[in-house]
């Protein structure tokens, strides 16, 4: 908290009683009261990081610009929206991926390759002098090479997309989870080039813990003996292995979830309250 706001409040209670002023100082430092220093974000930088993370988006630039500008173009216009809605009303408006989430952006190539042409004639009808992103995203339609670049992606790499989204459900088995990242793997064995087959492999080759995953999962399938590389883990850690997961959502899900519980505007959550809301989250998908 600033130095200056604070003391511009506690000018405000100098007159108070001992008790109140403790009571109202307490209620000062919870979170909705605390102003924070303006931060400078970048952006363009955080998203040029993950364009390098990932291979498919940092060799189609084109690409990546087109969803971007396309994405301007219907945010926030009602109006586009709608002309859109008239010339194609059987095709859904184009995704807006997530920078964080790149399976959302092989989702959204994947659906400009299939609707190139219905995308082309809507854009076609809007004036370039209303925003840079229309302009921008006529001269990438128009761009050579492009279309080939968006059916490569389509055909390539929607295997990426849908992996991810079976890999982040409860409940998926071992076995089956790395089954999922192995089909992956012949997918992209199965390219000419070997850039992103090489990619994955480096990325996983780094990731020690998910050698020792596959480790578990030839165990529990008898194709495997128990061995030195699955220490320190006991008898008892493996039989509770059968649906571990690969992937961190379940304890990224598990901070939202007592995030949005332990509030600060909560004043009577007793811990009995709290053991009921954990056995509601623990077993909502009963």
């Amino acid at each position: 908290m600033p130095p200056q706001f604070l003391s511009e409040q506690m000018a405000l209670i100098k007159d108070m009683t001992a008790s109140k002023k403790f009571q109202v100082q307490q209620h000062l430092k919870t979170s909705k009261h605390i102003r924070l220093e303006p931060v400078k974000s970048n952006s363009a930088q955080k998203e040029q990081q993950l364009l390098l993370a990932c291979s498919s988006k940092s060799k189609y630039p084109d690409v990546n610009q087109l969803i971007a500008n396309v994405k301007k173009i219907f945010l926030k216009a009602p109006s586009r929206t709608a002309r859109f809605s008239e010339i194609a009303p059987s095709t859904p408006l184009p995704p807006s991926p997530v920078v964080t989430r790149w399976g959302s952006w092989i989702d959204a190539a994947t659906y400009y390759g299939k609707n190139f042409d219905v995308i082309e004639a809507v854009i076609a009808t809007f004036d370039p002098e209303e925003a840079q992103s229309i302009q921008e995203s006529k001269i990438l339609l128009e761009t050579e090479g492009i279309k080939e670049s968006l059916l490569f992606i389509a055909m390539n790499f929607a295997c990426i997309s849908s992996t991810i989204t079976r890999l982040v459900e409860r409940g998926l088995l071992l076995s089956s989870a790395i089954s999922l990242v192995n089909g992956v793997f012949d997918e992209l064995k199965s390219l000419q080039s070997d850039a992103y087959y090489g990619k994955l492999s480096n990325v996983l080759y780094k990731n020690k813990g998910f050698e020792k995953l596959k480790k578990v999962s030839q165990i529990m399938s008898g194709d495997a003996i128990i061995d030195e590389t699955v220490q320190p883990l006991t008898m008892s850690d493996l039989l509770c292995m059968k649906h571990a997961p690969i992937v961190s959502c379940d304890v990224e899900r598990v901070f939202s979830e007592y995030k949005a519980m332990l509030t600060d505007n909560r004043r009577g959550f007793n811990f009995e309250n709290l053991r009921h809301h954990v056995i509601i989250k623990c077993n909502h998908n009963l």
